[in-house]
């Protein structure tokens, strides 16, 4: 928790519960996303 952890998912759970907690860390993916793309290459 002090790492920043959320969505803390102690055993035994729920099939339910884990798709709710991947499901939100999706939608927070996805909405933190940058809208410009960068691709750094080395060569």
């Amino acid at each position: 928790m002090k790492l920043g952890c959320s969505n803390f998912l102690s055993k035994p759970f729920s099939k339910d519960a884990f798709d709710d907690a991947i499901a939100d860390i999706y939608q927070k993916a996805s909405s933190t996303r940058p809208t410009k793309k960068v691709v750094k290459t080395f060569g």
